[in-house]
C-alpha cells in the first residue's frame, strides 16, 4: 500500500492559498493527516509546480439532458428570443429522449463537469415518464439513468428528484410538460421507492426532494412534500421563482 504526497505551489487550506502545503492521499482516495515528515521512501511524491490544488466544485442545481440544446436557444439578438421560446425547445428535447439517450447525454454533461473540476452536482430530476406521458414500469426508470451515468465517471451525484404537478396557475396542462408530471402521492412513493432501491448505493450517491417550484406544486401539496422532507431527513431544493409572469399569476 502506497500513499502520494501532492506538492502543488499553492493549496487552498482554511479559506486562503498557501505556499509550500500539500495533501496527503491513500492508495484508495483518502485523504490522510499529514506526519511532521513524510517518509519519501514509502510515499509517492507527485509535484505540481505552477499549479494550485483547491477543492473539487459543487453544481448546485443541473439538468443534464438540456446539454442537448446548447447553442440552440441561448441568443437573444434573434427577435423574439426569451425564456419561453427557450422551454419550447427544451420541451421538443426532452420529448425524444429514451432511457439510453438519457444516460448517454447525462454521462457526457457529467464527464465535463469532471474535466472542469467538478467533483459534486445536484441534478434536478423530472423527466420521468414515457413520451406519451405514462410511467415506465419502474416509475425511477429515467433516475436510475442518471445515477449510472454519474457513477460511471466517479462524479458524487445528489438526485434531486422533482415533483412537477402542474403548468402553471389555472392553466391547463401542457403537452411539452406530459414526461415531467405526477401526483402529489405518485412522486413521493416513487421519492420512497427510488431511495430504497438504491440503498446499497455507495455515498456518492444521495437524494433530495424537489419541489419544482411555485407554478408547478399548488402549497398545498408543497406543504405536504416539505414535511415529508423533513420527516425523512432529507434536503428541499426548488425553483423560487423562475418567471415574474409566474410570480403575477
Amino acid at each position: 500500500m502506497t500513499n502520494t504526497f501532492y506538492k502543488p505551489e499553492l493549496l487552498y487550506s482554511d479559506g486562503r492559498f498557501v505556499a509550500n502545503g500539500g495533501v496527503l492521499v491513500s492508495d484508495d482516495g483518502h485523504f490522510l493527516e499529514l506526519p511532521e515528515r513524510v517518509d519519501t521512501a514509502s510515499t509517492q511524491m507527485v509535484e505540481l509546480k505552477g499549479k494550485a490544488l483547491l477543492p473539487g466544485f459543487v453544481n448546485v442545481h443541473s439538468h443534464s439532458f438540456q446539454r442537448l440544446i446548447r447553442g440552440k436557444s441561448e441568443s437573444r439578438v434573434i427577435s423574439g428570443k426569451d425564456f419561453w421560446s427557450w422551454r419550447g425547445t427544451m420541451y421538443h428535447a426532452a420529448s425524444q429522449l429514451e432511457p439510453q439517450d438519457v444516460y448517454d447525454v447525462s454521462r457526457m454533461t457529467f464527464l465535463e463537469m469532471v474535466l472542469a473540476g467538478t467533483t459534486t452536482v445536484g441534478e434536478f430530476h423530472y423527466l420521468h415518464n414515457t413520451p406519451n406521458g405514462q410511467p415506465y414500469g419502474d416509475p425511477n426508470l429515467m433516475a436510475k439513468q442518471v445515477i449510472a451515468a454519474a457513477q460511471s465517471v466517479g462524479i458524487r451525484i445528489v438526485l434531486l428528484r422533482t415533483a412537477y404537478l402542474r403548468s402553471g396557475y389555472e392553466l391547463p396542462p401542457d403537452p411539452g410538460q406530459i414526461r415531467f408530471f405526477e401526483s402529489t402521492d405518485a412522486f413521493l412513493e416513487n421519492m420512497s421507492a427510488l431511495i430504497c432501491d438504491c440503498s446499497a448505493a455507495p455515498s456518492e450517491v444521495r437524494f433530495g426532494v424537489a419541489p419544482h417550484s411555485v407554478r408547478a406544486v399548488p402549497l398545498a401539496d408543497l406543504k405536504k412534500i416539505a414535511a415529508w422532507s423533513r420527516e425523512n431527513g432529507l434536503p428541499l431544493h426548488m425553483h423560487v421563482a423562475e418567471q415574474a409572469a409566474e410570480n403575477a399569476a
